[in-house]
């Protein structure tokens, strides 16, 4: 029979009350699992509550010879303690049945214990065990006789560890202890038990002074036990400076880095070892029964959420009492099944990322089982606290809905919040639609419905306007002109003031770079209805015009020329050389960047899964990239015309001229700007672009006439031809 059904069977006497048989159960576990202490100490504690202590004494005298035999005499004396708190007098009455055999034997047991002791003799025969005085006032005196007892070692951190090698013990009560730093110390018994560590035989001083080699094996089979040894033996916190010194002649210096580093994760999983968050950190020793004891309290108190925090933590720890934690969990999850859904669904994920995948069977149900049964699924993930089961049953809906999952997603879309959810939805909808599947129009619809709607959902708006400008996800139905033009309006809209703040942020870091993506035409209606804003401030206006000023261009008549008069559109204007620089540029791009770049984007596509496939991403990137600048050079080559010298006169400063100015006060203070366009800009050599506000002030002089630059007060002495060809 195993120890198991003996066990079984115990408890079932014990129920009964039939003494007999639990006294026969004792000797067959006797022989089969005789160093089992704790369950025979509980069953004699039982037969003790329920009147058969002399029984129980029997039992435990049976339980002791076992010890005997082995010569384990330290646990032959706790036995007959036992004995002796059992007793009905304490035996002190030599009339008690027990009370002669009871102190043979502690006398027996205590020869050998103190056998090295040179006071032994006198310290049996005095301490009144052979008398008449009561075993629980005789006990004590011997348990201090062994506490000081020949071979006992003691810690002082600046001694080091010492070993007790004489003492007097009734007259003198003095031990001599030698220690490491500190020989031969004669030191009083009081003063022991004030500053000294007693260090048991096991303890990794003593082991490491008697047995080196021992953990130095230890080290090798298995190096987290010797840690977790040196921590048990101090039951206080350590820093790894601390334990790297008491490792010293047993982890070499040279390995002492990687030794420590490789233990890293197992100390993290390992439940008898806790770790502080202090700096540095410390590492401590905990009795795994106490740690066990004291989650099961806070189990049973918490809420649904945290009781998965503590399961989730003792499972990663391996204590035995997270199996009885996911039973309550997954009891939990069945119960609310009807009543919450989505709490059922958290449960089942829990209990399957927590790697307890062979238990899954005990649940009723399964989440796609949920999820095809739902009538309201937008409700369903609402009510999932976790973003990351949100993400998963997104997906799920994907694959029990294998037709109707695009409908599913909008109605998620404009009920939810959370941007990772909304995300999730687009990227969803947005890579099937790149990979040709049918949902290109529901995609286009859920767009354009956001931004006719989007005072209704104006949170949403915003963030599909920043992923939109971002080109995370290009979503070609909306126009970038158009979502400039409306998020003006969302800002001025008095309704939505709680995202006035970030709506402007946005629209003023993205007006600066509108220049890539809008004409003139677009670019300058931009800018005048945010000058009509209300919610801008006149500093952040004043920033708005001067964009205006840089991004769009003067026409001819207000950079000084006559020709440009009643001219509808907006240009600008440039050298030839830049012009065919710039068209040199544009076809670059078109015939070898851009093929390169879908080459890219072939050869990563083929390496597979989209969402992680960096180098896939990485070409889209230099993809948008590339078009958003040929969009631009196409822009600017199509409203750009050329400065030609035939059309410049020098009677006037204006554009194509080279103009020369005296200081008034100081005529040696020569200066000379050459007015071209703002391609040709080059301020070191004196360049400058005609729609800049220096150039706007010397445009349309003649000789002769004055200007003010930076305070400084000029006379145009000469305006010349620039020589266009030979840029001069």
């Amino acid at each position: 029979m195993n120890i198991q059904n003996l066990k079984k069977q115990l408890q079932q006497a014990m129920e009964a009350k039939k003494y007999d048989q639990i006294e026969d159960i004792w000797l067959n576990l006797m022989e089969l699992s005789p160093h089992d202490v704790p369950l025979f100490y509980s069953t004699a504690n039982w037969l003790s509550r329920h009147g058969e202590k002399e029984r129980a004494c029997v039992l435990l005298l049976l339980l002791m010879e076992n010890f005997k035999e082995k010569g384990d005499f330290l646990q032959v004396l706790e036995i007959l303690k036992k004995i002796v708190a059992f007793s009905r007098s304490n035996l002190s009455d030599k009339s008690d049945w027990s009370d002669k055999s009871v102190r043979q034997e502690l006398i027996n047991c205590y020869q050998v214990l103190l056998q090295d002791h040179p006071q032994k003799r006198e310290l049996i025969e005095t301490s009144g065990i052979k008398g008449e005085v009561k075993l629980t006032e005789i006990l004590p005196v011997f348990d201090q006789y062994l506490y000081f007892n020949i071979g006992e070692y003691f810690y002082r951190p600046e001694w080091g560890m010492g070993r007790i090698i004489d003492g007097d013990l009734l007259r003198e009560k003095k031990v001599v202890i030698d220690f490491e730093h500190k020989k031969n110390h004669s030191i009083s018994l009081d003063a022991v038990t004030e500053i000294l560590t007693k260090l048991e035989t096991g303890h990794f001083l003593v082991r490491k002074a008697t047995d080196i080699s021992l953990l130095k094996k230890m080290n090798q089979e298995n190096p987290l036990e010797l840690l977790v040894l040196l921590l048990k033996s101090f039951k206080q916190p350590l820093t790894p400076q601390k334990i790297k010194t008491y490792l010293q002649d047993i982890v070499p210096e040279e390995e002492w880095s990687a030794w420590w580093n490789n233990l890293q994760a197992q100390i993290k999983k390992d439940v008898r070892i806790a770790t502080s968050s202090s700096t540095p950190k410390t590492y401590q020793w905990c009795d795994v029964q106490g740690v066990e004891h004291n989650l099961k309290m806070k189990f049973d108190k918490a809420l649904i959420y945290e009781k998965m925090d503590i399961t989730k933590e003792a499972y990663e720890k391996g204590l035995p009492v997270s199996n009885q934690f996911l039973k309550v969990l997954i009891e939990s999850g069945n119960l609310s099944l009807s009543k919450n859904p989505s709490l059922a669904i958290e449960i089942f994920i829990f209990v399957y990322e927590l790697g307890a995948k062979e238990i899954l069977t005990n649940f009723d149900y399964t989440c796609e089982e949920i999820i095809k049964n739902d009538t309201n699924l937008p409700r369903l993930i609402a009510r999932i606290k976790n973003p990351n089961y949100q993400m998963q049953i997104l997906r799920m809906i994907k694959t029990v809905h294998p037709q109707a999952w695009p409908e599913i997603y909008s109605d998620i879309f404009f009920e939810l919040e959370g941007a990772r959810l909304l995300e999730g939805i687009v990227t969803e909808l947005y890579a099937s639609n790149e990979q040709a599947h049918p949902v290109k129009e529901k995609l286009d619809t859920l767009l354009i419905t956001l931004s006719q709607s989007y005072k209704k959902y104006p949170e949403k708006f915003l963030w599909v306007c920043k992923k939109r400008f971002k080109e995370d996800i290009k979503f070609n139905v909306l126009k970038k002109y158009d979502l400039l033009a409306t998020l003006i309006k969302l800002m001025d809209w008095n309704e939505a003031r709680n995202l006035q703040t970030q709506v402007k942020a946005f629209l003023l870091e993205e007006v600066e770079e509108a220049n890539l993506y809008l004409n003139t035409t677009q670019m300058e209606a931009i800018y005048n209805a945010l000058l009509q804003s209300n919610a801008l401030r006149e500093f952040e206006k004043d920033k708005i015009k001067a964009l205006l000023k840089k991004d769009l261009p003067l026409d001819i008549q207000s950079a000084g020329d006559e020709a440009g008069k009643g001219n509808q559109y907006h240009y600008f204007y440039a050298t030839q050389k830049q012009i065919d620089a710039k068209q040199q540029e544009l076809t670059q791009i078109m015939k070898v960047d851009i093929p390169e770049n879908i080459k890219d984007i072939a050869t990563a596509r083929a390496h597979g899964d989209l969402r992680e496939n960096f180098e896939y991403k990485a070409a889209k990137q230099q993809q948008q990239f590339l078009y958003a600048k040929l969009e631009k050079l196409r822009t600017q080559l199509a409203n750009v015309k050329a400065i030609s010298s035939e059309d410049i006169t020098t009677d006037r400063v204006s554009i194509g001229t080279r103009v020369k100015l005296a200081g008034i006060d100081d005529r040696e203070i020569i200066k000379e700007y050459t007015i071209l366009g703002p391609w040709e800009s080059d301020v070191d050599k004196g360049i400058i672009s005609y729609l800049t506000p220096l150039a706007n002030t010397l445009l349309k002089k003649r000789v002769g006439d004055k200007v003010n630059i930076e305070k400084v007060n000029y006379e145009i002495i000469e305006i010349l031809l620039f020589i266009v060809n030979g840029e001069k």
